[in-house]
């Protein structure tokens, strides 16, 4: 990436101060209208453009290009895209859809993302209201036959996010984000539930809550796959963020994917590449869920963490 492009996107790595300015929306992928990738639909910010390149360029269409999806046994691959994600980055905030589509010429191996730019300090608020739009802005663009009629649709979103209110964050009387979880996450075939959440949060996310600057940079990126939880995919997306925002030290990224008609959510922290994006299409036969892995969980972890979750729930009543 060159120097100039990775200062203006700095805040995706975490290491940006200044949060995102008025809120963007942005349109990429496959869509009908034209006969190729789809190209300048909505305002492409710095932080949309290095999402369009480390989501759809290269997660998506490296895996594309390896055939790794195509390699997987069908019972081992989910077919087609149908997610939504929130994608938190230092100060800034992404939250997008993802669903099957097709170009002109009728390919239809890469799917169509739209996805909003936004700011951390209203990032419940902000989650709530843009996965309510992006569905209704999917059904119109689904519509849209011509590049035309795109761009039409992409200009109705963009005046209905300009005329969006916010409310800043505030989490006084709202409980710890792991105090509602852990009840929520399933025992899964290991038996542990939540707790075998935690010990990959531990065990694979460690360089990001060291809370050591230079470990966290230097971190590869890890991916886990866990029961989502309960409520509307808004709700959990919500709470998780919550979660992670408080786990993860120095404002790191992380991806949080949740498709449609499953029951968990995937998490990818740090900048991802082809590898961590598999998990995109790959059923639990091929990526399992950290609560159906047989852990072997030391005895003063276990304690440790049974402690932490009594704490968030003491202090989500007191």
């Amino acid at each position: 990436m060159p120097p100039s492009l990775f200062k203006r996107v700095k805040g995706f790595f975490g290491t940006g101060t200044e949060s995102a300015g008025p809120l963007a929306v942005a349109g990429f992928g496959k869509h009908p209208g034209w006969d190729d990738h789809v190209d300048n639909l909505g305002q492409l910010t710095p932080a949309l453009a290095e999402v369009r390149r480390a989501l759809y360029i290269d997660g998506i269409g490296g895996n594309i290009d390896s055939g790794a999806w195509d390699k997987l046994p069908d019972a081992h691959r989910l077919n087609g895209f149908a997610h939504n994600f929130v994608w938190h980055l230092g100060k800034d905030i992404i939250v997008g859809r993802i669903w099957s589509s097709k170009d002109g010429k009728g390919r239809s191996r890469y799917p169509m993302i739209v996805c909003v730019h936004g700011a951390t300090g209203s990032a419940g608020d902000l989650i709530e209201k843009s996965f309510a739009m992006l569905s209704d802005w999917e059904a119109r663009f689904r519509s849209a036959t011509s590049e035309t009629q795109a761009r039409e649709a992409m200009r109705e979103a963009q005046a209905e996010l300009a005329s969006l209110t916010l409310k800043p964050d505030d989490f006084k009387g709202i409980p710890d984000a792991l105090a509602t979880l852990a009840p929520q996450i399933d025992l899964g075939a290991s038996g542990l539930g939540v707790l075998a959440v935690l010990y990959h949060v531990d065990r694979e996310l460690g360089a990001y809550v060291s809370g050591k600057s230079e470990q966290s940079r230097l971190a590869r990126p890890s991916h886990l796959r866990a029961p989502a939880g309960a409520g509307s995919v808004s709700e959990r997306a919500t709470l998780w963020t919550r979660f992670f925002t408080r786990s993860i030290k120095l404002n790191a990224p992380f991806l949080l994917l949740f498709r449609d008609d499953t029951s968990w959510i995937d998490v990818i922290a740090g900048s991802p590449s082809a590898t961590q994006i598999f998990c995109l299409c790959a059923s639990p036969a091929a990526v399992p869920l950290v609560t159906d892995i047989p852990w072997n969980l030391p005895e003063d972890f276990i304690v440790r963490s049974k402690e932490r979750i009594a704490a968030a729930q003491a202090s989500s009543v007191s």
